[in-house]
């Protein structure tokens, strides 16, 4: 029994009752071992400074959707799943809207493959919840506002679960403006898509 230090980011924009993943850090080598209360006190704070300490260059490192977006396309790349879907909006977002039609239309086809042969959570409809929200962003992906004002309701509905502010406009403007670096040229991708 002990304590270990982990930093996990997730993006807002998926309508779900739970935070996924979308990037996730250990340090190995930061591991406490609990012994006693006088031992272990010193060392968790010792994690908690350097947790804080991490988070801060989380975030110095990755100020905009433009820096996030390799690290979002390699763990739909690895993964694929609820990343998949990531690397959809995140390249809709900063403009390369064929791109993330791709990543939308193999996370749907992941979804009905799954859904197809009864997919490992048997009983469960989180499939065709999926689904139809794919599909949602996939429609949506006609109209370039529709498609924001659906990223938009879905980041208020997250922050409001959990008791976030709401953001702003202008802040989503900023993580997908001009200002920041051009999207990185297509690589080839692992998992199943190739483009």
């Amino acid at each position: 029994m002990g304590a270990a230090m982990s930093i996990k980011a997730t993006m807002l924009w998926q309508a779900k009752d739970f935070l996924p993943l979308s990037y996730s850090r250990s340090a190995r080598d930061e591991h406490v071992e609990y012994e006693n209360d006088e031992q272990f006190e010193p060392e968790a704070r010792r994690l908690v400074q350097r947790a804080a300490a991490e988070i801060e260059n989380v975030r110095s490192a990755y100020t905009s959707l433009a820096d996030w977006l390799p690290v979002i396309e390699a763990n739909a790349s690895a993964m694929g799943g609820w990343s998949t879907l990531d690397a959809g909006i995140a390249n809709v977002l900063r403009g390369d809207t064929d791109r993330g039609h791709l990543w939308l239309a193999a996370w749907i086809a992941e979804l009905e493959a799954d859904i197809a042969d009864g997919g490992e959570f048997e009983g469960e409809d989180w499939r065709l919840a999926a689904h139809q929200h794919a599909r949602e962003f996939v429609t949506a992906l006609e109209t370039p506002a529709g498609f924001k004002q659906i990223v938009i309701r879905n980041i208020e509905t997250a922050r409001a679960g959990q008791r976030l502010a709401p953001i702003q406009e202008h802040q989503l403007d900023t993580l997908t403006g001009a200002e920041s670096r051009p999207p990185s040229p297509p690589t080839v991708i692992g998992w199943p898509p190739k483009f």
